[in-house]
């Protein structure tokens, strides 16, 4: 049993993950169903144990969101790591008297699965309920096992998503009101493949990027000044009006879908991230980050219908939600629903000269090349978004006799992957005997798995988006204050670890100020980013640059002792353009100091410099 203070614990534990009283989501309604299905059971549910009550994040076949703690059979697997299994309630001391054993819902099979945190603490259950006293098989025993590791990552992964996009929230936020460079946040909204937008306090649209009008099917001006209530569709209506207390209950960043028409009657389903921000005159104003994810709640639809392929394309969904690299996972369930004998993924290199085979169920592929060929299929499809059939691939002209003789393949189909507007890639499906058509089904499944396909390279390029913002200076290019801290640590541990020599140096332009004074901040925008392209040129192969915050840069120069690192330092003093210069310190690392304390007296020789007359270079 659990002592109250370890019940504390786990409570916020829980509370950690900003899940309770969510609103439903696909991904967990799709492992409650498959529990069901799998111990053929009417009743299933995701519970999550608070202080007073178990609150159903989803269920199968009950009609309530919560029951108290006391009724719950739940709460009795919170005190073991195994699987709380209840044969028959009414035998059951425990829960024969329990009102939802003796009423609706009638429980007399219970099988509990705790969901254990990765910090130890149980916060709920995956269980199956049934109104008949019974058993589960071995195997079922393991599945549902399976099934709650799959739940946890669910929530694991839903946690993470919420500090990620609370990091970038502050950051915005941060560089907004620092710079107060409107011109500069248009730039990266602008280009910018998820649509954003800016609400004031009354919920009316300040700005739009590109991205959501395209969305919307509206234009910048059909947006700015006007509320989406008028097209949000009536059943999304209570939950656009509560926009600013759900932010609040979600822990500032809230996630939800909505509904809203197109001017000519198209519905179109989004995907918002939706977090406060404050105006100018310290009004709530709210940020919004808007996906369209209309064509993958239709796949989801198709994938209701076909409840067999239901696993192999959950297995496809978990690997892009979490992250990870889910080409293998696409071609391996491609392989498996269209009953194809080979699959593969297909990319274009970087200048797109040829298109390369980044998965494929015969690793023997990957990475094989296609040229860009006209009179290849793949390269056709790649260019034209057009999908590709042939039923009879021998001596067809449009076929490499390589690609046959190495797959055996008889038949082909080939359709192109698209990331938004834009192809990404072609998956090709293969298969060693002859079809004499695609039917609806395979072309249904195959089409399904190029929509999942395009939704994994849009994350991957999206997350690798993110990451270069998080640590880019976005006025210079160069590394900011973060990533700047991160790569001197590993410098660091570099050179304590070869015995080579590290040299530090902090450069400052001189007369900065007056600069700006006399020519306006534009003016000092473009010296700040030709400085940092100047200095850039200077600099030896390995050495990192950073801006470490107004006109101050830092360089760090490994392997380079005191005399060379005087020499490459000049270069870059002398390099500062518009008829400017600037000062520098530099200090090299004595073996034995820490970061912090190198860094110091780099500083310390900048003062030194600018005290001696600036337009200098100075040692420690």
């Amino acid at each position: 049993m659990l002592t109250p203070e370890q019940d504390r614990e786990r409570v916020a534990a829980l509370h950690s993950y900003g899940i309770l009283d969510t609103q439903p989501e696909s991904s967990f309604d799709a492992l409650t169903r498959l529990a069901a299905q799998l111990t053929d059971t009417p009743m299933a549910l995701v519970g999550l144990i608070d202080e007073s009550r178990q609150w159903f994040k989803s269920q199968v076949g009950l009609d309530s969101c919560e029951t108290s703690r006391e009724q719950t059979f739940c709460r009795y697997a919170l005190h073991s790591p195994e699987i709380f299994v209840v044969p028959d309630a009414h035998l059951d001391p425990r829960f024969a008297d329990n009102p939802m054993v003796t009423g609706s819902p009638f429980i007399r099979f219970y099988a509990g699965v705790p969901l254990i945190s990765d910090d130890g603490y149980a916060l709920g259950t995956l269980c199956v309920l049934d109104t008949v006293p019974r058993e589960l098989s071995e195997t079922q025993y393991e599945q549902l096992h399976a099934l709650a590791g799959q739940v946890m990552t669910q929530l694991l992964l839903r946690r993470h998503t919420h500090a990620l996009a609370a990091e970038v929230a502050a950051r915005q936020s941060a560089e907004q009101a620092a710079r107060d460079s409107e011109s500069r946040w248009r730039t990266l909204v602008d280009a910018s493949p998820v649509g954003i937008s800016l609400a004031d306090e009354h919920g009316c649209f300040l700005t739009a990027n590109q991205a959501l009008c395209d969305i919307l099917g509206r234009s910048f001006d059909q947006l700015v000044g006007r509320t989406a209530a008028s097209f949000t569709h009536e059943d999304d209506l209570p939950s656009h009006h509560a926009t600013g207390e759900t932010i609040l209950a979600s822990g500032g960043v809230a996630r939800l879908e909505r509904r809203c028409y197109r001017p000519d009657g198209d519905l179109r389903w989004l995907w918002l991230t939706l977090t406060h921000t404050p105006g100018p005159q310290g009004q709530t104003w709210t940020l919004a980050h808007a996906e369209d994810i209309t064509d993958r709640k239709l796949s989801e639809q198709a994938l209701q219908e076909s409840e067999s392929d239901l696993a192999a394309v959950a297995d496809v969904v978990r690997k892009i939600q979490s992250g990870a690299d889910a080409r293998e996972s696409v071609v391996q369930a491609g392989l498996r629903l269209a009953s194809a004998s080979y699959v593969s993924l297909v990319e274009p290199n970087a200048d797109c000269s040829a298109l390369t085979v980044t998965a494929a169920t015969d690793p023997s592929l990957v990475g094989a090349s296609v040229a860009m060929d006209p009179t290849s299929a793949t390269a056709r499809t790649f260019t034209s978004g057009e999908a590709f059939f042939s039923a009879k691939t021998a001596g067809h002209p449009m076929i490499s006799p390589a690609l046959l003789e190495l797959t055996g393949a008889r038949t082909v189909y080939i359709v192109p992957v698209f990331s938004g507007e834009s192809i990404s890639g072609v998956i090709i499906v293969a298969w060693t005997h002859e079809l004499p058509s695609i039917d609806d089904r395979r072309a249904r499944v195959v089409a399904l798995l190029a929509d999942n396909a395009g939704v994994a390279l849009r994350q991957a390029g999206l997350l690798a988006e993110l990451h270069t913002l998080a640590s880019t200076d976005p006025l210079t290019g160069l590394a900011n204050r973060r990533s700047w801290d991160q790569r001197l640590d590993a410098l660091m541990a570099q050179a304590r670890e070869d015995g080579t020599p590290l040299t530090v140096a902090v450069a400052d332009l001189d007369h900065f100020k007056k600069f700006n004074d006399e020519h306006g901040h534009l003016a000092g925008d473009r010296m700040l980013r030709d400085f940092a392209d100047a200095m850039q040129s200077q600099l030896r192969n390995g050495d990192f640059a950073a801006r470490w915050g107004g006109e101050e840069f830092t360089v760090a120069l490994p392997d380079c002792t005191q005399s060379e690192a005087i020499r490459v330092l000049n270069r870059v003093r002398l390099s500062v353009p518009h008829d400017s210069t600037c000062s520098i310190g530099h200090a090299t690392w004595d073996g034995h100091e820490d970061v912090d304390s190198l860094l110091r007296r780099a500083d310390s020789a900048l003062y030194a410099a600018k005290q001696a007359g600036r337009n200098q270079t100075l040692a420690a």
